[in-house]
């Protein structure tokens, strides 16, 4: 495991604990405004074929999800469109899963962000971070042979070329310190060079 590796695993799993919690909030707001009696073939309509592909999708997925967090009144067999789809309880199964996977995607995304700053930093001596949270505002300082340098991720939003807002966490070089001490007093006949 590398230095910056080290350096950032204990945030790992309270990143986990943190987007596991968000998504708990998130769901639980999402059942409270579908309480039990939602006719959810009118609330959370399947798509048809007359939509745009875009809004089809959307709403295919929508209801792809509404009815997988649901249970539903079972009203036979084989359902008929416009049959309504009323909300009885909430599918417990479903909801273990999805904190699963939510848990599985944030260990992933933590896992491509170590990798990114290991790419971008380079081999190290050691590492240290100072922040809570790595994507928002976190610091982090590296000693290399020769130098310390000090590398900051801070989340901007840009606008793309369409005109879309997105969020960007770049991490980018604040300072770079040699490690060696220049000497006047020292008569080593070689002018003092900073590695920058």
């Amino acid at each position: 495991m590398s230095p910056i590796a080290k350096a950032v695993a204990p945030l790992r799993a309270a990143a986990i604990e943190h987007a596991v919690e968000m998504r708990r909030q998130w769901l639980d707001g999402f059942i409270a405004a579908n309480p039990p009696g939602t006719n959810l073939a009118t609330k959370w309509p399947r798509p048809h074929g007359m939509m745009p592909k875009a809004q089809y999708m959307q709403a295919r997925n929508a209801a792809a999800f509404v009815r997988a967090l649901f249970a539903t009144e079972q009203c036979g067999a084989t359902r008929r469109p416009g049959e309504p789809e009323v909300v009885v309880g909430v599918n417990q199964i479903f909801i273990e899963r999805d904190r699963e996977r939510t848990a599985e995607a944030m260990a992933a995304n933590f896992d491509a962000y170590v990798s990114k700053l290991e790419r971008k930093v380079g081999p190290c001596d050691s590492a240290d971070i100072d922040g809570r949270d790595p994507w928002r505002g976190s610091t982090l300082t590296v000693r290399k042979a020769d130098k310390i340098e000090t590398w900051k991720t801070t989340q901007i939003l840009n606008v793309s070329s369409l005109g879309k807002l997105f969020n960007q966490w770049p991490t980018r070089l604040m300072t770079c310190e040699p490690t060696a001490t220049f000497d006047p007093d020292a008569d080593s006949g070689a002018a003092f060079q900073p590695m920058l």
